[in-house]
């Protein structure tokens, strides 16, 4: 389709919030009626749009759970194709020295995703959401609330994860080449940090399928990878 995961995440919450949005009738029974009737056949029209783009994400998410088990498994037969075995490596290396908090909690979302039990799936989600707010603590501490170029006021409390961590990114554009790619389209980056909080709250109510616990175990991977890469990056040498 020519998306990523990230815009195709970005194009069903702008569906999802354009089908839930009130509607003010204009007045007059007729044209009130007329009215409903059009927006009503908008928002069945789409509605198979965002199904549809659910189930790529499904599929997305799906594939790459496989491929993280794959890569797993390379790693463990010592046939891991170098670039992945690097890429593990430096996550556990940076997590043990720098947010070995974070590791632990990926760690207990490992093994309690091997049980395969609905508790153990929501213990693994917590474990997720503990991994995600380790990162903030300690690549953005909470501090006092950030005014952006456009003059919102975002809150960097300790309950913000999500914000300090996209501040964390923002502040390192121009130091590092991956902090800028993140950077340049803040939609996506907010999308994937909801997305990922998103299945985390999901398994606090015990509903999240395996499929979605491997997905937001990989998915936390990713997102320390990367925040450790510009971290690395932005550093003076």
């Amino acid at each position: 389709m020519g998306h990523g995961a990230g815009t195709l995440e970005l194009i069903v919450s702008q569906l999802q919030d354009a089908r839930r949005a009130p509607i003010e009738p204009l007045r007059g029974p007729a044209t009130r009626d007329l009215f409903v009737r059009i927006y009503e056949q908008l928002q069945a029209d789409a509605e198979p749009q965002i199904l549809q783009n659910i189930s790529i994400l499904e599929q997305l998410k799906n594939a790459a759970y496989t491929y993280v088990l794959e890569a797993e498994a390379a790693v463990l037969a010592g046939t891991a194709p170098s670039a992945v075995a690097r890429g593990q490596l430096f996550a556990e290396e940076a997590l043990a020295r720098r947010v070995p908090d974070a590791l632990e909690a990926l760690r207990a979302a490992e093994a309690n995703a091997t049980i395969g039990s609905r508790e153990s799936a929501s213990l693994a989600a917590t474990s997720c959401r503990r991994a995600v707010k380790a990162l903030a603590d300690a690549l953005y501490p909470a501090g006092p609330p950030v005014v952006d170029g456009a003059g919102t006021t975002r809150s960097m409390g300790d309950q913000h994860s999500r914000n300090r961590l996209t501040q964390f990114v923002l502040d390192r554009r121009g130091r590092s080449t991956l902090a800028d790619l993140l950077g340049s389209n803040i939609d996506m980056l907010g999308t994937r940090l909801k997305s990922l909080d998103d299945l985390a709250s999901k398994g606090a109510h015990s509903n999240i399928t395996m499929n979605e616990i491997g997905a937001c175990i990989s998915s936390t991977w990713g997102l320390a990878t990367d925040l450790l890469r510009i971290d690395d990056e932005a550093r003076p040498d």
